[in-house]
């Protein structure tokens, strides 16, 4: 899987039924869409052959608007994950982790600034990621902030700006390797009530454990809560644990949970529960379960 799973098999056979559904000739006559129960990756070529062929029938309208059917895929544990931030910057941030994890060639780097967030496509070797799938990227893109509680989201290319679901002609195609994403406004994080359970360590677990997924550091959680960092520190520390420990065994717990209850992939389950990397997905658990992720799976099943 790479790139939020933009060469997987959930993806491109998504991409491939909406395409179709808007008109057949979009869809190459020989392709045949991948089953993502059969395979979790699909070939880079199958990609390209499609969105290449796509743009060059019908322009990148449609490849804009397969991101618009991005809900099809929710249950889907990495789309699950990328679905519940509770913004775009948490969103920008489990992206990012996204391609660095699983080593994606092709990458979409974003970093938001207020209601901005600005897009850079490039490829960590080789050539540069081919015109179409950029557009595909920025419709994906323009998809998932959608799925957030956000409203006014559009795409800016150059001077071109539209958005979902009349997207205006015109988009300059070669352009976009950068373009960036704008909203209108983004809906406040929850906070706790003053009521909600005394024991910090375990108001401290219910937060991490919404969102398992996520880079967490410790000031985020202590603003979660509506503390000050050092005193969630001191809360920690007279309760005998430390934010490290709680967020270890959150991970820990999520990622148990899937191993049993899933069939995802370990580097999936990895990345959902979020570790930076496989080998310290693999570190971590063995470190608090004594087995590795591969071993509790099949003791667990």
């Amino acid at each position: 899987m790479a790139e939020m799973s933009f060469s997987s098999a959930g993806l491109l056979a998504l991409a491939a039924a909406v395409l179709a559904a808007r008109d057949a000739a979009l869809v190459p006559a020989e392709f045949v869409a991948p089953d993502p129960m059969a395979g979790a990756r699909a070939p880079e070529g199958q990609k390209a052959g499609l969105l290449d062929h796509a743009l060059a029938v019908g322009g990148p309208v449609p490849l804009l608007a397969v991101g618009q059917g991005l809900d099809r895929l929710r249950g889907a544990p990495t789309m699950e994950v990328l679905a519940k931030s509770e913004s775009v910057a948490v969103l920008a941030e489990k992206w990012n982790r996204l391609a660095r994890y699983h080593h994606a060639r092709n990458r979409a780097e974003v970093s938001v600034r207020g209601q901005r967030a600005e897009v850079r496509r490039f490829a960590t070797h080789g050539p540069p990621p081919r015109p179409a799938e950029n557009v595909f990227i920025a419709g994906v893109l323009v998809g998932l902030v959608g799925l957030l509680p956000v409203t006014g989201v559009a795409l800016e290319v150059g001077g071109w700006r539209g958005a979902p679901p009349d997207w205006p002609e015109g988009l300059p195609v070669g352009d976009c390797a950068r373009f960036a994403l704008t909203w209108e406004a983004e809906a406040e994080p929850r906070r706790p009530d003053a009521t909600e359970a005394a024991a910090v360590a375990a108001r401290l677990g219910h937060v991490l454990a919404r969102d398992a997924g996520r880079g967490w550091r410790i000031g985020e959680a202590a603003r979660a809560l509506a503390m000050s960092q050092r005193s969630l520190q001191r809360r920690l520390s007279a309760e005998g644990t430390r934010f490290s420990a709680e967020l270890r065994r959150v991970r820990v717990a999520e990622a148990g949970r899937m191993l049993a209850g899933s069939r995802a992939p370990l580097a999936e389950v990895g990345y959902c529960c979020g570790y930076a990397d496989q080998a310290h997905f693999q570190r971590e658990f063995l470190k608090v379960t004594n087995m590795t992720p591969g071993r509790f799976r099949q003791v667990a099943g």
